[in-house]
């Protein structure tokens, strides 16, 4: 199974893919508080989630030099890494960057958020809205079809950026 992860501040939207194909989708609610407490609850979420999955590889993506809220997010990144660690996980995580997922999403390296999540449901069969729970099913399919999983045709455009994640 591949585990594909969009870590947020306000929603982290998760993907899994099974070894048939199948994907599910889901977003690990925030909640207003002090940042300490949400990190704790967003820890035991992520804990759950890799207990529960058991993952063969883990697609996550990365973060961006100077965004919005890049602080906080480095907080989440940490507690992600630590709950990773914790779970004996590390060596499978896969880092992606932004332009890479949005390039074999859409074709694109600049994509809006809202083209992601339209080709999601185009091509992916994500039936939802969340353009969290689209970034990790992105991220999840591109785990998937590196693994050899069963996956829907996309345009050469798309997978060159593939390529980026074999040279890792």
């Amino acid at each position: 199974m591949i585990l594909g992860l969009d870590l947020s501040l306000t929603a982290t939207g998760w993907a899994t893919i099974t070894h048939d194909g199948d994907l599910e989708t889901g977003v690990l609610p925030d909640f207003k508080g002090h940042i300490a407490h949400r990190l704790a609850v967003w820890e035991r979420e992520l804990d759950q989630l890799a207990t529960l999955f058991n993952p063969d590889r883990i697609y996550v993506e990365d973060l961006a030099g100077n965004q919005h809220g890049a602080f906080e997010l480095g907080m989440i990144h940490a507690t992600f890494w630590r709950a990773i660690w914790a779970n004996g996980m590390v060596d499978r995580v896969t880092m992606v960057n932004a332009a890479t997922l949005k390039t074999y999403a859409t074709g694109k390296g600049n994509a809006p958020k809202a083209l992601v999540l339209t080709e999601a449901v185009r091509r992916l069969g994500y039936d939802g809205y969340d353009h969290n729970e689209a970034d990790a099913a992105w991220l999840a399919d591109m785990g998937a079809r590196l693994a050899g999983y069963p996956r829907p045709d996309l345009p050469a455009t798309h997978l060159r950026a593939l390529d980026k994640l074999k040279a890792a």
